[in-house]
């Protein structure tokens, strides 16, 4: 066996289920077993481990918190558990600490579980990509225009795969609600289908543009749609919020205080992104130790030949040295324990390609706004 080959590492203390793990996909993946938390993180030590699938019910260490201490301890590694209906509350209320991506309940489907470590593996190797260009790059010191582009399109390339994913995932499991919903004869399948048909169509969206980005990028075009393309800056905010990952969304109230607002004169799919980019990182910022004051407010409104977009954080705030820095490449204000990365010089770049603005004001301990404003249709 190459020892050198990212692993599947399945954790439960009963061996009849580590058995008929080994037994359905030791012949598709590279898999290792272990019997407990403690002996699982040691094995992570010592072997590539890609994916972690980790029995919630386990004695001296729970799978979620097992997950939780390889968050810190091997970020990289793609974290999933397996639960009985019983254990879902318990497991949720847990998954946050771990950021779990998935949770699967028993008894699990053969091919289904395998469809499971496939989409593992892929996100795996999509970070050790993204992680290894960002590395690359900052070697180089990036004192070059084109090290530059590489990395803004680097990290445009991983958010919407991110988004994309995360949008997969919700469908997946609303398609399994409502084909329960449809098997016990319940009166809500049409919620669910309309939920379904929701996130499907946000997930086709992405989908469509990662695709034709990917086309520019290989053709050596930069990727940005067409300039007369014109935009509802509301829909966009809906949008945005949407395609957030479920994990993100129960993390904090996020209130939308929109006005009828007149179309601006840029690609939707551009609006999306930036917005999508700076919920994200306004949720980032809230303190975990205080759950009543952890609210997101997006508000719009028109003002000097402009709509106005501004999304405001009751987080830990920025600091005047670093609120001068926020927009330089590289910079971060997420701690070095964060991955470090383009986020807001990014987000400026796309706006003043569609000839609008985009400022930051911030008080430490009190939060962040940021502040976006795109010119009208003509």
């Amino acid at each position: 066996m190459n020892q050198r080959r990212p692993k599947v590492l399945y954790v439960d203390d009963e061996e009849s289920n580590l058995v008929t793990f080994k037994y359905c996909f030791t012949d598709r993946f590279e898999v290792v077993v272990a019997r407990s938390g403690k002996e699982a993180l040691a094995l992570m030590g010592t072997e590539p481990v890609a994916v972690l699938l980790a029995d919630q019910r386990m004695p001296g260490m729970s799978g979620a918190e097992l997950c939780a201490i390889a968050k810190d301890q091997f970020p990289q590694v793609v974290r999933m558990i397996v639960t009985a209906y019983a254990d879902i509350r318990a497991t949720v209320d847990a998954i946050n600490s771990g950021q779990v991506s998935r949770y699967i309940l028993k008894p699990w489907n053969e091919d289904r579980m395998a469809e499971e470590l496939r989409i593992g593996l892929r996100a795996y190797e999509l970070g050790l990509l993204v992680s290894e260009s960002h590395a690359s790059l900052l070697r180089a010191n990036l004192q070059t225009a084109e090290a530059s582009l590489l990395g803004q399109e680097v990290h445009e390339f991983s958010n919407p795969l991110t988004s994309l994913c995360g949008g997969l995932r919700e469908a997946a499991d609303l398609a399994d609600e409502l084909v329960t919903d449809l098997a016990i004869g319940t009166r809500r399948p049409l919620g669910k289908a309309n939920a379904l048909r929701k996130a499907v169509k946000t997930a086709v969206v992405v989908a469509d543009d990662l695709s034709s980005r990917v086309e520019l990028f290989r053709r050596g075009e930069p990727a940005m749609s067409d300039q007369r393309a014109t935009a509802n800056v509301n829909q966009a905010a809906e949008a945005a919020l949407a395609i957030l990952s479920p994990e993100l969304r129960r993390q904090v109230r996020v209130t939308l205080r929109l006005v009828d607002v007149p179309l601006v004169a840029a690609p939707p799919i551009r609006i999306c992104q930036v917005l999508a980019n700076l919920l994200t990182n306004a949720i980032e910022a809230l303190e975990p130790d205080s759950p009543r004051q952890r609210r997101v407010t997006v508000t719009t409104a028109v003002r000097d030949e402009c709509v106005v977009v501004e999304i405001r954080d009751t987080g830990r705030g920025i600091s005047p040295d670093a609120l001068a820095k926020v927009f330089e490449p590289f910079v971060s204000t997420k701690g070095q324990d964060r991955p470090r990365g383009l986020g807001m010089a990014v987000v400026r770049d796309i706006v003043r390609r569609m000839h609008g603005e985009v400022r930051i004001s911030s008080e430490v301990g009190r939060g962040t706004c940021v502040t976006v404003e795109l010119p009208l249709a003509r």
